[in-house]
């Protein structure tokens, strides 16, 4: 017995999906916070981690190339 082979049209799927409302959806009603800069001596401590977290290394004074990097 063969079956017969249904098509359902993409345009109904996507209306479809697009009422449902899913448990999982983001829901954004989070307020805004306003993040103000790091403290100089903070930024620095920051990016010495994060370059050493990835492993980059530098020739010559490792201080002050982070240095340039915050300022």
């Amino acid at each position: 017995m063969k079956m017969k082979r249904h098509v359902l049209p993409l345009h109904h799927v996507l209306r479809d999906l697009q009422q449902t409302k899913l448990a999982s959806e983001p829901v954004n009603n989070t307020p805004p916070v306003e993040i103000p800069p790091l403290e100089n001596h903070d930024a620095l401590e920051m990016a010495k981690r994060l370059l050493d977290a990835e492993r980059i290394r530098f020739d010559g004074d490792f201080t002050a190339v982070v240095q340039c990097l915050v300022t």
